[in-house]
């Protein structure tokens, strides 16, 4: 399932994350991504607090699957 928490974005957002899913080699019902559009200084503190980072970046991600290996075999997880 595709969660994407802003409205301004949300078609574009789900329209990229889709086509990426279809890339390599998987389709959007398979996988689960939670996409949130936030200001720079909430994606600071959020660096700061998780990786003791100090800096504004583009994207702030974090797995929840270690190892995965593309294309994605939703079998070989639960």
């Amino acid at each position: 399932m595709i969660k994407i928490y802003s409205e301004k974005y949300y078609k574009i957002i789900e329209k990229v994350i889709k086509e990426t899913i279809y890339q390599v080699g998987n389709k959007p019902e398979d996988v689960d991504v939670d996409i949130d559009v936030i200001s720079e200084e909430e994606i600071r503190t959020l660096n700061k607090e998780e990786r003791g980072i100090d800096d504004v970046t583009d994207v702030l991600s974090f797995q929840n699957i270690q190892d995965v290996e593309l294309p994605f075999n939703k079998e070989g997880h639960p």
